[in-house]
């Protein structure tokens, strides 16, 4: 499948040449680490224990393993991951740098919990240009009180 990504053809599932560090929606995944930076802990946590522990925790990397939801917000958002792979892997990176802070204070399974529905709402946010309004909205809904986005990221 092939949609339009800023006036240019992305084809959905294949590597994109996006030179900016969170692709397309760089300034939005930008501001979202940058909040997450400097949420409480706590409120973090609470973020990631709203997830159904099922649905809403799956890494996006570990999408495909989900079979029982082979066709929900998180395996669409692995399907658009597949184009953007250093994206992902970045943000991955950037989550994990900042949950370090918390090792040895926080027992294991919460940090699980936390570095899962970041990964999904970041990850979410720099696929957002491909993702329908309702898969974006799913995904980034743990963390929408506590970090508003901005509605100019919305698809249509």
């Amino acid at each position: 499948m092939t949609q339009l990504v800023q006036d240019r053809p992305v084809v959905l599932g294949q590597p994109t040449t996006d030179s900016r560090w969170y692709g397309a929606a760089s300034r939005h995944v930008v501001q979202f680490l940058h909040d997450l930076r400097c949420l409480p802990a706590s409120m973090w946590l609470a973020a990631a224990d709203q997830c159904d522990p099922i649905d809403g925790h799956a890494h996006p990397a570990d999408v495909a393993a989900t079979e029982h939801d082979a066709d929900g917000p998180e395996r669409r958002l692995h399907v658009v991951l597949n184009s953007m792979p250093v994206v992902a892997r970045r943000i991955r990176q950037r989550v994990n740098s900042e949950l370090a802070v918390f090792d040895g204070m926080i027992p294991e399974p919460a940090i699980q919990r936390m570095r899962r529905v970041a990964h999904l709402a970041a990850c979410a946010l720099a696929a957002g240009p491909l993702l329908a309004r309702e898969d974006l909205e799913r995904l980034y809904q743990p963390f929408a009180d506590v970090i508003p986005r901005s509605n100019e990221l919305v698809t249509e």
